[in-house]
């Protein structure tokens, strides 16, 4: 299953009666409460960008946040079922829906915050593009490690044009742009904190 950087073949753990329910309870219990979160969180986005463009359907931002939500709503139900998959057999296949899902709301999300800002699309969008689409077969195909391309390359890539593209919204003194710059810049912050714990480069721990 490529969407883990660990082999599923044969995983044994021998444990007592009790810390097998509190080890359950700690570790599946956390991830759907904070499953929980994220799908209700986007929900409710989804909800108010879609009440956004019926108000005012000239302007397709809107639109394009909603679906943008929306899929990233079903991609953490998805993720959350996925957890939950009583069938190994069929685990792979859902994981390559949940990445159809992430790389679509990725394109989305390029094109509202271009649209947004009134941004042309060149050849760094394209090739983003191009990187997501090309990002599939490799986190399909490449085993373990191949899913780090969307996870890592893509994902930071897209965040850096999202960066990009807000700061020269913010030159050209488009409406909006500076709350844009803030939100882009602190996300790529909290993004590289992330990657750099997650693969151990700084430690957070106390």
């Amino acid at each position: 299953m490529w969407r883990r950087n660990v082999s599923l073949g044969l995983n044994i753990r021998i444990n007592s009666i009790e810390n097998a329910i509190e080890y359950f309870e700690r570790t599946i219990g956390f991830f759907d409460i904070h499953g929980a979160f994220r799908i209700s969180a986007y929900l409710i986005l989804a909800i108010l960008f879609l009440t956004f463009y019926i108000s005012y359907r000239r302007r397709k931002t809107s639109l394009y946040f909603f679906i943008y939500a929306f899929l990233w709503a079903v991609h953490w139900s998805m993720t959350r079922y996925l957890d939950h998959l009583p069938d190994v057999r069929y685990a792979f296949y859902v994981a390559v829906v949940i990445l159809l899902f992430s790389i679509g709301a990725w394109f989305i999300c390029l094109v509202a915050i271009y649209e947004l800002l009134y941004q042309s699309k060149g050849w760094t969008f394209y090739t983003l593009c191009s990187l997501g689409v090309v990002s599939l077969p490799i986190s399909v195909f490449v085993y373990p490690d191949g899913w780090y391309f969307f996870a890592r390359g893509f994902t930071t890539l897209a965040i850096l044009d999202i960066v990009r593209v807000s700061l020269a919204g913010f030159i050209d003194r488009k409406s909006g742009a500076g709350i844009i710059v803030i939100g882009a810049i602190s996300w790529f912050i909290l993004w590289a904190v992330f990657i750099l714990t997650s693969t151990g480069k700084i430690n957070v721990s106390p």
